[in-house]
């Protein structure tokens, strides 16, 4: 009786040391700073490139593990090309069907990641897509309007994790 408690407390032992070898966190990425070109924007949507730089840049800051930078001193380059913006009703009013309570915005980026050492791609005109769903207040262009920031945090936090990923 005292063998099966002596290895059932060092199976348990076992187990519980091999369970702190595990560290949550980010895989090791294979550069430590990354330099975000000012996007491009070939959308109508004005000074949205301003804004999702400003957002990619806060979402990598807000990461930790890599270092926001300028060109000369960047292990990688990030070029963001924002190629497709949409809009549609997403849900009517009840009293009339003709008017939007609820619209769905849209952004598509072309992404491209090189790196700066060997001057190649880590990976070229990657597409991003993101939506978002917004309740129209009172007016609809407002409502879009204030919207963009949001729809700019949503698109940036998925080309962080697309940079950061395992490729």
């Amino acid at each position: 009786m005292k063998r099966l408690g002596f290895f059932s407390f060092l199976v348990a032992s076992i187990l519980m040391i091999s369970g702190c070898a595990y560290h949550p966190g980010a895989p090791k990425l294979q550069f430590k700073s990354i330099y975000i070109r000012p996007a491009t924007n070939k959308t109508f949507v004005p000074q949205f490139q301003a804004l999702l730089t400003q957002q990619v840049a806060q979402s990598f800051l807000q990461e930790g593990n890599i270092a926001v930078v300028e060109n000369d001193e960047a292990d990688v380059t990030l070029i963001i090309e924002v190629g497709n913006y949409t809009r549609g009703m997403a849900a009517t009013q009840a009293s009339d069907t003709a008017l939007a309570k609820a619209v769905a915005l849209g952004i598509s980026v072309q992404c491209s990641l090189i790196d700066n050492e060997k001057e190649k791609a880590l990976f070229e005109n990657r597409t991003i897509f993101s939506d978002i769903r917004v309740l129209v207040n009172e007016d609809y262009l407002t409502s879009e309007y204030q919207s963009m920031s949001e729809l700019a945090r949503s698109i940036a936090l998925k080309i962080k994790n697309s940079v950061i990923s395992t490729w």
